[in-house]
């Protein structure tokens, strides 16, 4: 019995935050937030104890359009520097870079104020014509169509003659309201429904001048970690500035390796979380004269003033026979 409480203890532990954000979470909203999650375009911003009809913010809003964005067109090499003096996020960087979003007079991007409908539909707009060409359509269809502001009429007026966004059923588009969490999940579902295949958002398992495809793909298949899983080490590679990694491993290479085999690693494997960075990487050795053994490497290193200092606890996955 002591076991069986154990085991389920254990269960609801591992599943807490899915029924947690189901709790809350409108029954209709359900649906689009498992087809977002089942098409890897729910950033990690969104899976977290939520309230999920409360108002999205502009970081959460930016972080969602931007990853449906990314699933359609690869955008996650040369991400421009930081231009905010509040935030300093590759995903807002990204998108006011491609003019989606634009921050304040003053400097600021105020990344946790909620997103009003109109708001919303200028960078729902400006994220949908980076893929598609869209019909204008007709906003008085709207019955407070007067009090769209002028400088959203001319999205709402392309996204009318879409499903994209909608109005409610009285037929108000309500411009000034804020618009919830998953509200905002639908219209990304919305958005994504007439797409019939997506791309790998980060764009990381591709032949390159470190490793090729094939190697990248074992490393990211053979992740050694219980807090990593490979969707979270893809986009922390993203979220992680290029010249930083670039940085870490110019640093990595002039170390003494932990082993005689052969270690392989990019730039493209390494990333940041909290106070570390972390390193994943190829570790192979001879077998016999046509085989070889490979297994994924994981180290946490923290930056020191002469270069990196590496902890000694490394994770590794089983070795794998493959051919030379």
């Amino acid at each position: 019995m002591k076991r069986l409480l154990s085991f389920l203890f254990v269960v609801c532990i591992l599943f807490s935050n899915y029924i947690y954000s189901y709790s809350k979470m409108d029954s209709w909203a359900k649906q689009y937030y498992n087809e977002l999650n089942n098409k890897k375009i729910l950033p990690t911003i969104m899976k977290t104890d939520l309230d999920y009809t409360d108002n999205i913010s502009r970081i959460e809003f930016t972080h969602l359009m931007m990853l449906y964005l990314m699933s359609n067109k690869n955008y996650s090499e040369n991400i421009p520097a930081a231009k905010y003096s509040d935030v300093n996020d590759n995903y807002v960087n990204l998108a006011s870079h491609l003019k989606i979003i634009s921050g304040y007079s003053n400097g600021t991007f105020k990344p946790f104020m909620p997103v009003t409908r109109s708001e919303a539909a200028v960078i729902v707009y400006n994220t949908e014509k980076q893929i598609n060409s869209l019909k204008k359509g007709d906003i008085k269809k709207f019955k407070d169509y007067k009090f769209i502001p002028s400088w959203a009429t001319e999205s709402l007026e392309y996204l009318s003659s879409t499903n994209i966004i909608n109005g409610y059923p009285d037929k108000m588009f309500s411009p000034s309201k804020k618009i919830s969490r998953q509200e905002a999940i639908a219209i990304v579902y919305n958005m994504s429904n007439s797409k019939k295949t997506l791309k790998d958002a980060y764009n990381i398992s591709k032949t390159d001048e470190y490793l090729t495809k094939e190697r990248y793909d074992f490393v990211l298949s053979n992740i050694p970690s219980a807090k990593f899983n490979r969707d979270v080490v893809k986009e922390n590679i993203f979220k992680t500035a290029k010249d930083k990694r670039v940085e870490v491993y110019s640093m990595f290479l002039k170390t003494n390796p932990y082993s005689s085999n052969d270690i392989m690693t990019s730039p493209n494997l390494i990333f940041t979380d909290s106070n570390y960075f972390y390193i994943l990487g190829l570790e192979r050795r001879n077998l016999n004269s046509n085989k070889k053994e490979q297994r994924t490497f994981m180290m946490k290193v923290s930056i020191t003033g002469d270069g990196i200092d590496i902890d000694k606890q490394k994770e590794f996955s089983p070795w794998y026979t493959v051919e030379k």
